[in-house]
């Protein structure tokens, strides 16, 4: 199983405690956990399921070698952190999303499309690039094969986002062979 080097940032607070707590109650497979906070907190130390982590004062080479950040932190720390977090390579991941925008969020995505070697084409229109493959056609993507997998029709739902159980008929007309590729190479 792969492991996964994750980074809390604001992990001394309550949300961070929690986050952890979470992780470890999920099995989430971590391989370094990197607790990340204030030079206040910087240096001492967090258990983690019987490990002993050693907190990192937050900075912008706080991020290096990290796969995920999960933020615990204000939005303000969140927003000044985010395109170094971003520029690292991790995947971030904000307490309430405030600090992800849009473009943020769409410059990721194309970014970990290339990253696993999968061509997205652009086409012009109006002046405007236009992506092939976008976040909202690769929710459509994971939706279609989650109608492969056996299981109730709510978690399915609860996991592509949606609530009217209406949605899982508007993912069927795809071509299954492409839509391998594509989560293979993923």
């Amino acid at each position: 199983m792969k492991l996964y080097n994750v980074g809390i940032l604001g992990a001394t607070g309550a949300v961070g405690q929690e986050m952890m707590k979470i992780l470890l109650e999920r099995k989430f497979p971590v391989g370094e956990l990197r607790p990340i906070a204030s030079a206040r907190s910087a240096g001492s130390e967090i258990d983690f399921g019987g490990r002993k982590c050693t907190i990192v004062e937050a900075s912008d080479d706080a991020f290096e070698g990290l796969d995920i950040v999960l933020g615990a932190a204000e939005n303000d720390i969140a927003e000044r952190f985010a395109p170094a977090i971003v520029k690292a390579g991790a995947v971030f991941v904000d307490k309430d999303g405030k600090a992800f925008t849009v473009e943020r969020y769409r410059a990721l995505f194309y970014n970990v499309l290339e990253a696993c070697g999968i061509d997205n084409p652009t086409r012009e229109r109006d002046g405007k690039t236009f992506y092939t493959y976008t976040p909202h056609s690769c929710r459509h993507t994971f939706a279609t094969l989650m109608k492969r997998v056996k299981g109730a029709d709510k978690d399915k739902l609860e996991l592509i986002g949606h609530t009217s159980d209406d949605m899982l008929r508007y993912y069927q007309d795809v071509n299954y062979t492409d839509l391998r590729k594509i989560t293979d190479a993923l």
